[in-house]
């Protein structure tokens, strides 16, 4: 795809609002609040840098997966666009469900 997200970040892309099967015009649209995962950044730790104290280390995982449709806070991430398509970043933070 060639848009890899940093770790706790994921590449997600607009689900486009639909009526009976007819795409509405993007003017017409409400600010977007589902998409499709496209990639996930990757897990990490949350020792500070340069830190060799191990209490309260943790591992974070990425709570989502690649394909997974998402609901997240409005307004939330960043737009990007890349080879004429439009994609949002959006932190882990952010998601509030997975969509099944």
């Amino acid at each position: 795809m060639g848009i890899e997200p940093m770790p706790g970040y994921v590449l997600v892309e607009d689900q486009e609002e639909r009526i009976a099967g007819v795409v509405i015009a993007e003017e017409e649209q409400k600010q977007s609040q589902t998409g499709k995962v496209l990639a996930c950044g990757k897990d990490f730790d949350s020792l500070p840098m340069g830190s060799t104290h191990i209490d309260g280390f943790m591992f974070i995982k990425c709570p989502v997966k690649k394909g997974d449709v998402v609901a997240y806070k409005k307004y939330t991430g960043n737009e990007l666009e890349h080879k004429g398509k439009k994609y949002k970043m959006i932190g882990w933070g952010d998601i509030i469900g997975i969509i099944e």
